[in-house]
């Protein structure tokens, strides 16, 4: 396939434009009036590096999505707020201690939650201790509430307690209800294998992180409200290359997080979805500083890929980071960035979409820009282009 590349002229121009701020300046210039000449491009025979994430499992389960029960059947969770079997299991009404899942390693443990509030001061409000996977299912209709108390020490062996809702095994939400989650003490939900929500409202308050899934976090048809203190939503096993990715299908996620956005060790995908996110304050929010906090949007270690849907970020720092590849090939992507509005260590393509960067110091920025569509002429400021990667191609 043919790329076009954006004529040198304009690319020159642009970058002489960016150049009103001192090198190494971490805040946006002020604001400045947007480009609104295109030029001409030229044909180039260059083509995007291919991207193989075929070693990762994007993939969703029929139970996953399913979120079907038989509630004549089901188990009322015992007193004593433990479950240690396979099986469907009941809850409803309140609780004010933790739930314990303690099942063997090849049980499949389904946990329903129809109107239930569990508050737990010592530590999580569930704790999935082992299983093969838990699957907890929000009823129809219902409204469910888990949080943590402020201040709690409490470990298992090596591993430290720190969410509303703790699992060291698989673990997907799924259901047409809502879960209203406040990690008091840290985070809201961690999972220390995959983590998949597959359904249903889900309302996250957090002091640290929203979702993390060491493995991966896996979003299908949701929708979700984050509130974070740190990043919003994390994958970051950094032992093997095909975990520690992201992946969103469908569904609404709505991120206001202190740090990054969604941070993903490896890939980050979007797929259709809809995604508006806040990232340390927004691109007003004044300075980058030295120091190893980090305020993106959406960061990646490998690959991030578009493929549709519609994505607004407002970012203190780079609105999308790679630490190797971008590509877009659909979507309708508004870009606000007190940094870079898209920066590729490596390579970055657009191929089809929308994209619009209202405020940034660098528009795109990567050692090599490939684009055959996508661009909106008229919605970049003219921080503009550094096809070179220029002044900051270090990963961050």
């Amino acid at each position: 396939m043919k790329y076009k590349a954006i004529g040198w002229m304009l690319i020159l121009c642009l970058l002489l434009a960016g150049c009103s701020r001192s090198e190494g300046q971490g805040s946006a210039s002020e604001p400045r009036e947007e480009a609104t000449e295109s030029s001409e491009t030229a044909e180039s025979t260059e083509t995007a590096e291919s991207v193989d994430l075929s070693a990762m499992d994007f993939t969703f389960s029929d139970r996953d999505l399913s979120g079907i029960y038989d509630a004549g059947t089901a188990a009322a969770v015992s007193a004593d707020g433990k479950i240690t079997a396979a099986g469907t299991y009941l809850l409803t009404g309140s609780r004010t201690e933790t739930l314990v899942i303690a099942a063997g390693e090849n049980d499949k443990v389904q946990l329903v939650l129809d109107n239930a509030d569990l508050q737990y001061a010592d530590g999580p409000a569930i704790y999935i201790q082992s299983a093969d996977k838990v699957l907890l299912t929000l009823a129809e209709g219902s409204v469910n509430t888990l949080s943590d108390g402020s201040s709690y020490t409490l470990t298992d062996g090596d591993t430290t307690l720190d969410a509303a809702l703790f699992s060291k095994a698989d673990l997907t939400v799924n259901g047409a209800g809502t879960l209203n989650i406040t990690g008091n003490y840290k985070h809201g939900i961690v999972s220390k294998d995959d983590l998949v929500i597959a359904g249903g409202v889900l309302n996250v308050t957090a002091e640290k992180v929203g979702l993390n899934g060491k493995d991966c976090v896996k979003i299908n048809e949701s929708s979700i409200t984050i509130q974070a203190g740190s990043d919003g939503i994390r994958s970051d096993n950094t032992e093997d290359a095909e975990r520690g990715f992201v992946y969103a299908k469908g569904g609404s996620l709505t991120i206001t997080a202190g740090n990054d956005g969604i941070q993903a060790e490896t890939a980050l995908l979007a797929e259709d979805a809809a995604l508006a996110i806040t990232a340390g304050g927004g691109s007003g929010s004044g300075g980058l500083s030295s120091s190893e906090e980090s305020y993106k949007g959406l960061k990646a270690g490998s690959t991030l890929l578009f493929t549709g849907g519609s994505t607004e970020i407002d970012s203190r720092d780079d609105c999308i980071h790679s630490n190797d590849t971008v590509q877009i090939t659909g979507g309708a992507l508004t870009l606000s960035s007190g940094d870079d509005g898209i920066h590729a260590d490596t390579e970055l393509a657009i191929t089809g979409g929308e994209l619009r960067i209202t405020q940034s110091y660098e528009g795109l920025e990567a050692s090599r820009i490939l684009i055959s569509g996508g661009m909106n002429p008229g919605g970049m400021n003219p921080g503009g282009m550094n096809p070179g990667g220029g002044r900051n191609n270090a990963p961050r």
